[in-house]
């Protein structure tokens, strides 16, 4: 973002980013919410001062799958589906969550991937699946060979997951990469490889999966978010 601001405390149409994430979550019902922080923890902390949030601390930012793991102690007495979420994917709707959540039941899948069909997949980690559709792993684009360059349908880094099976498998991840990070996708193919079914919940507007990376993405989300208003 080119800013001395957190990325998730930039404001979109005058709230701050992650807001809109976590109202999703409260409009879905969902009251158990963690909060993983790293970069200007403090100020996070202060901005969603609220009782529904549990705060967690990344102190080394170490990728995805490093994040989810800083939350296995104090989610340690949870056992059911757990919803990942990226502080910087605001757009994403209720609906579209709570058919996510539908798509893992009725799939009885022990892992769902949110994904989204698109014309530039570039930069983004590729959905790869057998040949009876289940999803076999997420390759990251700078891990991808020429052929799995040329898949169009990529991960949004949103997830159902059973919690059980997640906590384990995170222990499981590999810094073996490029960026020497822990990535979370990894959990896919750690899952396949055990026979585990893992689904791919592809949503039809690629908007509402929108990361936000540049002043750009921000403005353009502004602009979505301006145009639904228009709608309503």
């Amino acid at each position: 973002m080119k800013s001395g601001l957190a990325k998730v405390l930039h404001p979109l149409s005058g709230r701050p980013m992650l807001s809109y994430v976590i109202d999703t979550l409260l409009l879905c019902g969902l009251n158990s919410i963690y909060v993983v922080i790293g970069y200007q923890a403090e100020r996070v902390r202060q901005v969603f001062d609220n009782p529904n949030l549990t705060m967690v601390l990344q102190e080394s930012q170490r990728g995805t799958g490093h994040a989810v793991k800083c939350c296995a102690e104090v989610m340690a007495a949870f056992d059911g589906p757990v919803i990942i979420l990226c502080g910087d994917v605001p757009l994403l709707e209720q609906a579209t969550l709570q058919s996510f959540y539908r798509h893992y039941l009725e799939t009885s899948a022990v892992l769902s991937v949110m994904t989204v069909q698109v014309d530039n997949p570039s930069g983004y980690g590729r959905i790869i699946k057998n040949d009876h559709g289940s999803v076999s792993a997420i390759i990251e684009h700078k891990d991808a060979t020429p052929d799995q360059l040329c898949v169009k349908e990529i991960n949004t880094g949103i997830y159902l997951v059973d919690s059980r099976l997640l906590f384990r498998l995170v222990n499981e991840l590999k810094d073996d990469n490029k960026a020497r990070e822990y990535y979370l996708t990894d959990i896919v193919g750690l899952a396949s490889s055990r026979g585990l079914r893992v689904t791919a919940f592809c949503v039809e507007d690629s908007s509402e999966v929108m990361g936000i990376n540049t002043r750009e993405d921000l403005a353009k989300a502004e602009s979505y978010l301006n145009l639904k208003r228009l709608h309503k």
